[in-house]
């Protein structure tokens, strides 16, 4: 018997837009000022960062997808995370330093139109298909 998530959602879409509120959640409200400032710098912050947003992702991806689908997308999804925001995270704190505002929220923008991407793309190939 297959495992049923939590809730039952027909909608792709509706899926996607829930996702999308998972990761801001994770990546932003759950982003303490250390996490945020030194996650560029540094591997522990990073890692500290990654965690907490995995584990946030893990929460959501349980309630839409059930335990062993959440587990799966989470991790995947933490490991992407954590090789975008590896590179992205000192690309933008160079700009940032540079107080080149124009690049550096650009930078901002390209860095979570990569998470929702991968959020989105993971979604497709690994749970819906």
């Amino acid at each position: 018997m297959a495992e049923e998530p939590i809730i039952s959602l027909n909608s792709t879409l509706t899926v996607a837009v829930i996702l999308l509120l998972i990761h801001f959640i994770g990546d932003f409200l759950f982003q303490s000022t250390d996490m945020a400032i030194n996650k560029a710098k540094s591997l522990k912050w990073l890692t500290i960062h990654i965690g907490t947003y995995t584990f946030v992702l893990f929460v959501g991806s349980f309630v839409l997808f059930g335990l062993n689908a959440a587990i799966f997308y989470a991790l995947i999804n933490g490991g992407i995370h954590f090789v975008t925001d590896f590179f992205t995270s000192k690309i933008n704190a160079t700009l940032y330093a540079r107080d080149d505002k124009r690049w550096y929220y650009t930078g901002i923008g390209f860095d979570q139109f990569i998470h929702g991407a991968s959020l989105l793309l993971t979604y497709d190939y690994l749970i819906v298909n």
